[in-house]
This record gives C-alpha cells, sequence and structure tokens, in this order.
C-alpha cells in the first residue's frame, strides 16, 4: 500500500514537471513573439527615426582660408609643460616593493631637495625635480640604497619606454 502511494506521487509529479515544462516553452515561444515583433523588419529601420537633417549641425564655410600659405607659431604660442621629461629620473630598486613612504622619505632624508615622487602603472618610479641642478647633484651623488638594495637612477629619455626593461645597464 505505501509503495502505490509512493508510485502514485511520482507520477503525479511526473506529470506535474511535464505541465511545467509545456509552459515553459509556450512562454518562451510567446516572448519571442513578441520580441520579434518589436523589432523593425530590415536593418535600415533601426536609424529612421534619425534621417532628418534639421537636427543636424550645419557646415559653416570660410572664405579664402585656403589662400593662406603659412601659419606662424610664436614662442608664447607654444607649450613648455612638455619639457618636464628633462627634469625626471626614471629609477626602480630591486626586490619587493618597499612603499611610496619609503621612496619618497630619499627625496628630503638623503637628497635634501625639493622633488615629487610617481608611480608609473609599470612599476617605474619617476622623481621629478624642481631643476636641472639638483637633478644633476642626486644622479652624480652616492649610491642609494632603500632597506640595503639599490635604487637605479638614470636620467628619463624623451622617448622613454615604460614598457621595456631599458635599464639593464647603468653607467658607472
Amino acid at each position: 500500500m505505501k509503495n502505490m502511494r509512493s508510485l502514485h506521487h511520482l507520477l503525479r509529479l511526473r506529470q506535474y514537471l511535464q505541465v511545467l515544462k509545456v509552459l515553459a516553452w509556450t512562454r518562451l515561444k510567446l516572448e519571442k513573439q513578441v520580441y520579434l515583433t518589436l523589432l523593425p523588419h530590415r536593418w535600415r529601420d533601426l536609424f529612421s527615426s534619425n534621417r532628418s537633417i534639421s537636427t543636424c549641425l550645419k557646415l559653416m564655410h570660410f572664405l579664402n582660408f585656403n589662400v593662406i600659405q603659412s601659419c606662424p607659431l610664436l614662442a608664447e604660442d607654444l607649450d613648455h609643460s612638455c619639457d618636464d621629461w628633462k627634469l625626471c629620473v626614471v629609477s626602480y630598486v630591486s626586490g619587493k616593493f618597499f612603499g611610496y613612504r619609503a621612496l619618497n622619505n630619499i627625496i628630503g632624508n638623503t637628497w635634501k631637495c625639493e622633488a615629487t615622487l610617481t608611480i608609473h602603472e609599470s612599476g617605474w618610479l619617476v622623481y621629478k625635480f624642481q631643476n636641472e641642478e639638483e637633478k644633476f647633484s642626486v644622479l652624480c651623488g652616492d649610491p642609494y640604497l632603500v632597506y640595503g638594495r639599490p635604487l637605479i637612477l638614470r636620467s628619463m629619455t624623451e622617448c622613454f619606454d615604460f614598457s621595456c626593461s631599458e635599464m639593464t645597464q647603468v653607467p658607472v
């Protein structure tokens, strides 16, 4: 008797699951039909509401624009902030990273000058000095250590490639 009840419950459960499956399938078919009716029938119709030229910007015509042979650049027109790389030193410390504070403390405690430290996303340390004299005095100074590890310094070149290992050789 007990087995019959269990079998009866299993059959009812199976029928119930089949009904749910049919309902889910029917719902998916209906959703697909609704979705397809909302889509435009052709790709060109996607932008049919965006074809009005009244909403576009008007082109302006400049008379005698092509008559001018050159455009002189004056010294005050040029931005000299692009020469900031001349005041920078690129460096790294071999081994693990010691943290911003330890690397920044070298400026005031060891070098005793005004400079800023920026850590590039590739891991290079970039020290920017206030003037070239301070930069060269640091480059010509003693070997510098950070927790016993050498701090390798090199003057930044104009097109320094941060992605490569350009500092495999150090000038002596």
